[in-house]
This record gives structure tokens, sequence and C-alpha cells, in this order.
């Protein structure tokens, strides 16, 4: 229980601190954090295949949680009306929740279609969404010349044989739809992540 409890309160006030309560019309830390629940019982404790842990708030929208982090958009326009799951699997939630995922290194080389296609069950491949708030609790995950982060979840609305991808151009982090998903690039791999069973409500 304590696990939880510190990690739902040190990523809930990371989230505070970029702005997103503020974005959101909370008055206060703790009115924020009301409204983030428990990290769930099944992302708790260690996971090799998935070892990083995450909270999302999407309520925002992309495109604001972009702006507000940081992470330019390519060739994107405003990102909530061109970015799309690519189905119905791969739909983020519109509350805030928990994920654990990877770094996308183990995909390293390999077609985003095909380690889509092979994942199951509560294994999803990333979205951009998740791309995003990953980045920001982890931002390591992505290194400049050495590692870029296929998001096969999401895809460009306008051409679906087309992923997002988050890398770093010079000093800047991106999002980019220009990676066609039938292509497998050394140093790209997709994210694997898990979303968490929602817990009852928690208290501040």
């Amino acid at each position: 229980m304590s696990e939880s409890i510190d990690q739902r309160k040190a990523q809930a006030i990371r989230l505070w601190n970029w702005g997103f309560g503020r974005e959101l019309s909370f008055g206060s830390y703790d009115a924020y954090l009301a409204t983030i629940p428990q990290v769930s019982e099944s992302l708790l404790g260690d996971d090799p295949d998935l070892p990083l842990l995450s909270l999302a708030d999407p309520r925002l929208g992309l495109f604001k949680i972009c702006k507000l982090i940081g992470i330019r958009s390519r060739r994107l326009g405003t990102i909530d009306e061109d970015v799309a799951p690519f189905n119905e699997r791969h739909a983020d939630p519109i509350e805030p929740f928990w994920f654990r995922h990877d770094d996308g290194r183990c995909n390293r080389g390999r077609r985003p279609d095909h380690c889509r296609e092979e994942l199951t069950g509560d294994i999803l491949a990333g979205t951009a969404l998740v791309g995003a708030m990953a980045y920001l609790h982890h931002p390591r995950i992505i290194v400049k010349d050495k590692h870029v982060i296929d998001l096969p979840g999401s895809v460009s609305e306008e051409a679906r044989t087309c992923c997002i991808h988050l890398v770093v151009h010079g000093l800047l982090v991106e999002f980019n739809v220009i990676r066609h998903v039938d292509v497998a690039v050394a140093s790209f791999g997709t994210l694997r992540f898990r979303r968490g069973v929602t817990a009852p409500d928690p208290k501040p």
C-alpha cells in the first residue's frame, strides 16, 4: 500500500508542477490529487518486461499536453484532430489512468506493424498519449541519435499506414507521423504497455 501511495503522490505532483492542475482549473494540489486514482495492485511490484510505471492525465487533450511539456508536433497540425487510435483496443481513456511500460528497446530494428500485431491480451502498442506521458515521467527513454520510440497504437488520420513516433531532433523533442509501419529501422523500437484496472476513488 505504501508503494502505491508514494507513487501516486510523486507522479501527481510532477504533473501538478508541469501545470496540469492549473490548466484544468484546480485551485490546489490537493484538489487535483483527489482526481487521481490509486495505482492498481496489478501494476505494483517488479515487472522485468514492463519495468516503468507512469501516470497519464488525458483530460487536457494531446495537443495541449504536448505544448505544456515541450513536445513539438511536426506535420501534425492540431494533434487531437489528426491522430487516431489504430483500433478500438488502442483508444486512450478520457480520465487519468496508470500504465506500466517499457522503453521500446526490446523491439529495436523491428517493423511497428509486426510489433503491434503480435501483442495480445492486455499488452498494447504505445499510443501518442502514452508516449508523451511516459516521456514526461521518464525523459531518458529516448536518446538523441540513438533511440526513437515507435507508437503504432496511434496512426495518422489521413494515412493509416503511418504511425506516430517520438524522437529527439537537436534540442527538440518531437512527435512525427512520417513513419511507415512496414519499415524496420535499427534505432527505432515500439513501446509496449498495459493499463491498470481502475481502483476505487482515493482520498487525497
